[in-house]
């Protein structure tokens, strides 16, 4: 993404509305009820990442970012399907200085995520289970549970674009052609 794409993204981390939600869910095709924020949008005004909340309804979102337009994960998969994930995955083996910075993103993740939850809710999560909490204080990018190692570009790229220092989604970033002037969405912006 060049730094044009970038700046004409109309960056915000505003709270969602009813309208927005609805779009939203109708980007994704389900319940988006623990949508918190819309944190990026496209070019053409619709929201491309939400920040959702990690503990709702007694059920653990470890995902964080969710990239919610449907082009842009399109081509995020077919970047997967062509071995971006693979090759990223190997060089995070083989470079430390890439490792590290993966390493860095994980962990920022897991600290937004932690932020998100105030003392009612660790104890809610505490009646599930000891692994729930586990979860939601140390799980990195995606909900991933170990120390190194990437889940899914969809996942990386959405926290880079809601503003978080992700390597991953840096390079799956420069990797993609983003959609301009886009109306896929159009259909769904009804009372928005």
């Amino acid at each position: 993404m060049s730094e044009e794409e970038m700046n004409a993204a109309q960056k915000s981390n505003s709270s969602i509305s009813a309208a927005g939600r609805r779009l939203v869910e109708q980007q994704l095709g389900r319940s988006a009820k623990n949508a918190l924020a819309i944190c990026d949008r496209c070019s053409s005004g619709f929201p491309r990442v939400v920040k959702v909340h990690p503990f709702f309804e007694r059920e653990v979102f470890p995902t964080t970012y969710w990239l919610t337009c449907p082009r842009l994960k399109s081509r995020v998969q077919k970047l997967e399907d062509e071995g971006l994930l693979d090759r990223l995955t190997e060089k995070e083996k083989s470079d430390e200085e890439f490792a590290r910075a993966v390493q860095r993103a994980h962990e920022e993740y897991a600290q937004k995520r932690r932020s998100l939850m105030d003392e009612k809710l660790w104890k809610k999560a505490a009646e599930l289970s000891r692994d729930v909490i586990e979860v939601l204080k140390n799980s990195g990018v995606g909900g991933i549970r170990t120390e190194k190692g990437l889940k899914c570009l969809h996942t990386h790229l959405a926290h880079y674009l809601a503003g978080g220092n992700n390597p991953v989604g840096r390079i799956t970033a420069a990797s993609l052609e983003f959609p301009t002037l886009c109306r896929d969405c159009s259909d769904y912006r009804e009372g928005d």
